[in-house]
């Protein structure tokens, strides 16, 4: 959490923050956010430790393999990389050895490291978030109490925080292999070719007149790709009668928000359209549209699509898709 720490300290000397009972209004916001920072980094600093101590103790166990094996170049390897890790504290795929069985270990143990470091560009982002929106409600209030002064630095530091934030998507950004814009309607009679994009729990047979499947206790279709910023999902589907009342729940999860389709027991016919357009999603379920805001916290974030569905046998007739950008499985 090294960059939220350098932020506070900036803010800290910029803002004045000499003592604990200091009248300044920015003050109390601006300790709650220290409390944070040191809070989630501790946990993930514990996590990236146990992740380090894991990875030493099987380069350790591989050692004693080569070793058992009489293989001096293999252990020559191995406690070469753990006096570079040790010295290093890091892993990159620089590091990686070519040597297949050293090569699987530090692997693992890279992609576990990595997730630490992904987790923490997470947290950084949302804690950033949070102090942003807590220095805008400030200013307003500040400015509505005629403390104009430090209304202004508000504006400032929440000013210096946005800019933060669009450094960390853009950095985010750079480093996934976004695919170009998609914009395909599905074939539903090759279930083949509908494997590389989407991913199911049904039972799914494909005919001419589009994918059929049985009743089932709990089943899902979901992207194998996100979207990113603007897109459409389209689907034309009949869903059979639920076998109880009480199981005929059917929604799906975009954006992190969960579109009802239905809640009844009935079997039905549906023309879904889910659109996202800016900061809204559009829902129009067979003619009538709902306007749903997509949180701060999933504004950014590229989103899967998932249909969820229970004790309903089931036709998809349509399935399309128009997204500016993707990121592939």
């Amino acid at each position: 959490m090294k960059y939220l720490l350098q932020i506070f300290v900036a803010m800290s000397t910029s803002l004045g923050l000499q003592a604990a009972e200091s009248p300044d209004p920015l003050a109390w916001p601006e300790a709650k956010f220290q409390v944070q920072v040191s809070e989630e980094g501790k946990k993930l600093d514990e996590v990236q430790a146990k992740q380090g101590k894991r990875y030493e103790k099987i380069l350790g166990e591989l050692s004693e393999r080569y070793q058992k094996n009489g293989d001096l170049e293999g252990v020559l390897a191995v406690k070469a990389e753990v006096k570079r890790f040790a010295e290093a504290g890091s892993l990159s795929k620089a590091d990686i050895s070519e040597r297949p069985e050293l090569r699987a270990v530090q692997r693992a143990a890279w992609e576990a490291l990595n997730k630490v470091e992904a987790e923490r560009k997470k947290v950084e982002l949302r804690l950033l978030q949070q102090y942003g929106r807590t220095l805008v409600a400030l200013k307003k209030k500040l400015t509505q109490a005629g403390e104009i002064e430090a209304a202004v630095r508000a504006r400032k530091r929440a000013d210096e925080l946005k800019a933060r934030i669009g450094a960390l998507r853009e950095g985010a950004d750079s480093q996934l292999k976004w695919s170009p814009p998609l914009e395909q309607n599905f074939d539903l009679s090759d279930l083949d070719s509908l494997a590389k994009h989407w991913r199911w729990k049904a039972g799914f047979k494909a005919a001419a007149d589009g994918l059929r499947a049985d009743r089932g206790p709990a089943n899902e279709l979901e992207s194998r790709f996100k979207m990113k910023g603007d897109f459409e999902v389209r689907l034309k589907f009949h869903f059979g009668r639920a076998q109880f009342s009480n199981t005929g729940g059917t929604w799906m999860v975009v954006c992190g928000q969960r579109l009802n389709i239905t809640n009844g027991w009935r079997g039905f016919d549906a023309d879904i359209r889910v659109r996202r357009v800016g900061s809204k999603l559009f829902f129009n379920n067979s003619g009538k549209t709902s306007e749903i805001p997509i949180p701060d916290g999933k504004l950014y974030e590229p989103t899967s699509f998932l249909l969820w569905w229970r004790s309903r046998s089931c036709h998809f007739k349509e399935l399309s898709v128009s997204a500016k950008s993707v990121l592939r499985d």
